[in-house]
């Protein structure tokens, strides 16, 4: 798994390569095709791996700590993020309310977990419609997966 995430290092590192050279579409094309089958690697290790997922839960674990975060605090952390990603999703849409599914948040739980759902503005996606990726770049909004790991 470490492999991948380092492969995946090196494809973001071509592509600002690329960003800063004149634009190779064929280049292009086997960088997101690289990305492609690599996302799915790891989706297929994260599923089936079991020692995948144990390292993964306790990196996030060890982040948690490392960022200082209480384990009380985490909820309201997600529901500081489930906020801004409704607000953000009314700037992309360029609407004065968001849409109704933005104002409706959903928590269920059982014995051995607790989940949270929000809709608001996907991870990652940095256009839309009219809202111009250049404007999603600026807000730094192609990045959230990384910030959030």
């Amino acid at each position: 798994m470490h492999l991948r995430l380092y492969q995946f290092d090196d494809i973001r590192y071509r592509e600002a390569e690329l960003e800063r050279l004149e634009d190779d579409p064929v280049a292009r094309r086997d960088l997101e095709e690289r990305k492609r089958a690599l996302r799915e690697q790891l989706a297929e290790c994260l599923t089936h791996d079991s020692r995948a997922q144990n390292e993964t839960l306790a990196a996030v674990r060890s982040k948690v700590t490392d960022f200082q975060y209480e384990v009380s605090s985490i909820p309201f952390e997600l529901f500081q993020n489930a906020d801004d990603a409704g607000a953000e999703l009314r700037q992309m849409l360029q609407r004065d309310k968001p849409p109704a599914q933005a104002t409706q948040l959903a928590v269920s739980w059982d014995e051995s977990r607790v989940a949270f759902v929000y809709w608001g503005r996907p991870i990652n996606q940095f256009r839309l419609a009219s809202f111009s990726g250049a404007e999603g770049r600026r807000l730094g909004y192609h990045r959230d997966l990384e910030k959030m790991l």
